[in-house]
Order: C-alpha cells, then structure tokens, then sequence
C-alpha cells in the first residue's frame, strides 16, 4: 500500500501539460517542448516539465524551440550518435534558457498569444532550420514582438539567419543525413538534400 501512495504522489508530482525531448534526433525531429491540450504523465522520451508558474509555460516553449532555445540545448547534450544530442532528466533544469521570471506578464501574454498562433505551424527538422519559414517567423516573434530586441536581428541575411545557417551545417546536427523534408498540400515528402 505504501507503495501505491509512493507511485500515486509520482504521478500527482509528474502530471504537466509541458513536456520536453531529453534524446533529440536532430535531423528528424522539429521540437523541442511540446504541449499537450490537457495535463497528462509524461514518459521516458518526453518527460514533464513542471514550472513554478504555469504562465510561463508558453514564453518557455517559444524558447525551447526557437533558434536559440536550439543552439542551448545542442550546446549541453551529449552526442551519442551523429545526429543526436541526448540529455538527461536531471541534466534538463541545467541547460541555458530564457529566464521566465524576469519577463512581465505582458511579456507573458504575449507569448501565450504567439504560442497560440503558431500553434498549426509545421516545423522542419532542426537539420533544415536554415531554410525553415515557421522557425524564423518563431525567432521573430520571440526576439522582436516578446523581448523587445531590434528587427534586424531577424532580418533575412541578419544574425539569426546567419546563426541558422551554421547550424544547420553543424554535423552533430545534420548528422550526415542525406535526405530533406518538403511540406505539401497532402502532408511531407523527402527528397534529395541537393534538390532544393
């Protein structure tokens, strides 16, 4: 019985609408927090993230999966194999991030009604980032409309693309991988990496 009380206050504990990638795939995947509709247990791949305040859950995912929120992330995990960065549960409150505090809940406003907007974006794997519409229009948002730091740094040729660029030519992150992804009407196709 005390064990079932033990597992009963995990999951109480573990129960999020937030969760993150603690082993990413970066030339497969295009997230790095999701979000579910409704609080739910998170699991090994996708463990829950639990902020102190739940306001800030939307400034924390926009970071996560923007550029920077990338290069973070990339920079603290281990790389496994080419491709992947993996990170552990306890290593997660350890890597870089925006700090949510020091926004205010202006910011924080804005940054639910962006999460909200792009909420139906499709994202390309992290290996294209250099070439992704929805990732920029991400950095915008967060850089300009939520931080307040100038246009230019979103600029097509300006320090984010340029930042996206390396990135994505970053083996570690491309992993080699010969393929890309291409959004259509009916969904995604891969293709050669050299047909653009």
């Amino acid at each position: 019985m005390g064990c079932l009380r033990d597992h009963s206050q995990y999951f109480r504990a573990c129960h999020a609408a937030q969760r993150t990638r603690v082993d990413l795939r970066f030339n497969s995947q295009s997230l790095l927090v999701a979000m579910t509709d409704r609080p739910s247990i998170g699991g090994r791949a996708w463990p829950s993230v639990i902020l102190k305040d739940p306001d800030h859950e939307y400034a924390f995912a926009l970071w996560c999966n923007s550029t920077l929120g990338l290069l973070c992330h990339w920079w603290s995990a281990n790389p496994s194999q080419s491709g992947r960065g993996t990170n552990t549960v306890s290593g997660i409150p350890l890597i870089s991030t925006l700090n949510l505090a020091s926004l205010s809940s202006g910011q924080h406003r804005t940054a639910k009604l962006v999460f909200e907007a792009l909420t139906d974006a499709r994202f390309l794997p992290f290996d294209q980032i250099d070439e992704d519409p929805s990732r920029a229009l991400l950095d915008h948002c967060l850089l300009v409309d939520i931080l307040g730091l100038h246009p230019r740094l979103c600029e097509p040729n300006g320090p984010l693309a340029i930042l996206r660029q390396k990135l994505a030519a970053e083996p570690q992150i491309n992993g080699g991988k010969k393929s890309r992804v291409v959004f259509t009407a009916d969904g995604e196709n891969g293709v050669d990496r050299d047909h653009r």
